[in-house]
C-alpha cells in the first residue's frame, strides 16, 4: 500500500510596494491556475491522479526584509503532474512583470522550508 502524499512547490515574490506586489501576486495564482487548467490538472476528478491545488497568495510568514514585502503560492500536487515544468512555463510569463515591475520571483520545488 502506498502512502498518501504530494509534492509542493512555493511560489515566493517580493517588492517595495505592498498595493502592487498583491495585485501581481493575485495575478499569478490566477495565471498558474489557468496553466494548470489547460493541462487537466486543476481539480482533475478524472481518475487521472494529475489534480493540482493552488493556495495563495499570502503574505509570508516573515512579511518583511530588507524593505521588501513578500507575498507566496503553494502549488500541491497529488499525483504524477511534472511542477517542474509548470512552474517553468509560468516563470517565462512572470519575467516580463519581473522586468517591467521590478517584482522579484523566486520557486522552490519540494520546499525544505515555507519562510
Amino acid at each position: 500500500m502506498v502512502p498518501p502524499f504530494c509534492r509542493l512547490a512555493l511560489l515566493s515574490m517580493t517588492h517595495e510596494q505592498l498595493p502592487l506586489l498583491v495585485r501581481v501576486a493575485e495575478n499569478a495564482a490566477h495565471r498558474l491556475k489557468e496553466l494548470a487548467e489547460q493541462r487537466g490538472w486543476l481539480h482533475a476528478q478524472n481518475g487521472s491522479g494529475n489534480a493540482i491545488e493552488i493556495l495563495g497568495p499570502v503574505a509570508s510568514p516573515i512579511p518583511r526584509i530588507k524593505n521588501r514585502y513578500r507575498f507566496q503560492c503553494i502549488i500541491k500536487s497529488k499525483g504524477e503532474a511534472d511542477l517542474s515544468s509548470l512552474m517553468a512555463e509560468a516563470m517565462k510569463e512572470f519575467d516580463t512583470v519581473s522586468k517591467e515591475q521590478d517584482v522579484w520571483f523566486n520557486v522552490d520545488i519540494d520546499p525544505q522550508m515555507m519562510m
